[in-house]
């Protein structure tokens, strides 16, 4: 049978982060194997304890009650870790727990060049956290937990459920609770396997034609994108990437050929349109009004429940909560860029199409954008985005199409870049060598 082995770290029984935990706990269909850090059983290490583990692992001597836990690790088949915070109060104890379980020769190898080989039998981690503390600790707790868990677990799967926003003032945290609780409705611990002919497409064009006079945008274009997915649309200037995202949202007339979004086509597609966060080229405010009051005017249009509390935890995220109260006018590109990605993930929607989401971006903040969007799909949102650096794609991306002249030329899924060992850059620097846009 299989089995998942339960960090428990919650305070309670009835604590916001235990209901998260056990909504994840419920999607298990095997052995739980939980080690409670609530009851003072794992504290933080000294010195001389730490010490006499090293020398224990270099003698082999695998007595110690701290490597009992690292077989724990290394015979699980999937990790939970439940914290509510991260700061040096608690989790301190929690990441000397983690650290000392990566005992060389029982959860990896190391060979004489330092590299790596994991031993694990894990191929996911899942994270489960409040969102206490100050935002800085919290992301340092999940980048840590990502890093070890790919490093010394190899363990590539890393989801994260967070209640954001339960430290902001004024936060509805019944409805902050009730919107994570839904996104953990979606997850699933089994990887679907997809069967051909049985997709589940959140999009799907066919033969999707636009034109400008004498000139095709786009000329049949059948694109697929799955549920779950980052797909990344890879084309030149001019090659049509901009225009299907049009033609998708509504913003532009289809001349021939059909697209559907939800299952839904035609007219159909408006009743559907405020699941979809997004943004196109470069995003446009009124200047006189503030950060705040250009999302709210938004958040309304779409009917958010709670837009307050979708706002705050949108800015959060893009991290201009800052700026929330200053007019846009004073925004520099950059945060203009930021503001408009906040405006698409606000209220977390099922699908974002991202066209040059990372336009005017310092390199940090790219990263910092990267990693909320591998979050956000981890967590249940299917994400269609373009962009010219195809490095970044290759970071984010789990399937591609490549369009030029305005037709998509070629569809790459997650299946084929591995077993064909394709490399993105160079099949997209020879497709285009043919083509006349630029």
């Amino acid at each position: 049978m299989s089995k998942l082995l339960y960090i428990n770290a919650c305070f309670t029984d009835d604590s916001r982060t235990k209901v998260l935990a056990d909504a994840v706990l419920k999607k298990w269909d095997g052995e739980i194997e939980e080690v409670k850090l609530n009851d003072g059983s794992i504290r933080a290490l000294t010195k001389d304890q730490l010490s006499k583990r090293m020398q224990l692992q270099e003698t082999s001597d695998f007595s110690d009650e701290m490597f009992k836990y690292a077989k724990q690790f290394a015979s699980a088949d999937a990790i939970v870790i439940a914290a509510p915070y991260w700061d040096m109060s608690f989790p301190a104890a929690l990441k000397d727990y983690i650290e000392q379980v990566n005992v060389c020769g029982i959860t990896f190898d190391m060979n004489t060049e330092g590299v790596v080989t994991p031993k694990c039998n894990a191929d996911r981690m899942v994270y489960i956290t409040t969102a206490g503390g100050k935002n800085a600790d919290l992301q340092y707790g999940m980048d840590y937990l990502k890093a070890l868990a790919r490093e010394f677990f190899g363990i590539t799967k890393f989801n994260t459920f967070k209640a954001e926003g339960l430290d902001i003032e004024g936060a509805d945290v019944d409805s902050i609770l009730s919107e994570t609780l839904k996104r953990i409705e979606k997850f699933s611990f089994i990887t679907k396997t997809v069967v051909p002919g049985e997709e589940n497409y959140i999009v799907e064009s066919k033969d999707l034609t636009k034109m400008y006079g004498n000139h095709a945008a786009n000329d049949k274009v059948s694109l697929h994108l799955r549920e779950g997915s980052i797909y990344g649309l890879i084309g030149r200037n001019g090659a049509g990437k901009s225009t299907f995202m049009r033609l998708l949202l509504g913003m532009t007339p289809i001349n021939e050929g059909e697209i559907s979004v939800f299952g839904k086509t035609g007219n159909e597609m408006a009743k559907v349109r405020n699941r979809i966060g997004f943004i196109i080229e470069n995003p446009t405010f009124y200047n006189y009004m503030s950060a705040y009051q250009n999302l709210k005017y938004r958040a309304e249009l779409i009917g958010l429940k709670d837009p307050d509390s979708a706002i705050k935890e949108a800015l959060q995220k893009v991290g201009l909560m800052n700026k929330m109260k200053d007019k846009v006018k004073s925004f520099s590109m950059g945060q203009k860029q930021l503001l408009g990605i906040a405006n698409a993930i606000m209220g977390n929607p099922e699908l974002l199409v991202l066209d040059e989401p990372t336009n005017g971006l310092d390199p940090i903040k790219i990263v910092e954008i990267r990693k909320m969007l591998l979050d956000m799909n981890a967590n249940g949102t299917t994400i269609l985005i373009s962009s010219h650096i195809l490095g970044e794609m290759g970071k984010l991306c789990s399937c591609y199409g490549f369009i030029l002249d305005g037709k998509l030329i070629k569809e790459v899924t997650e299946e084929e870049i591995e077993s064909e060992a394709i490399d993105v850059e160079e099949f997209f620097v020879e497709m285009a060598k043919g083509g006349q846009n630029g």
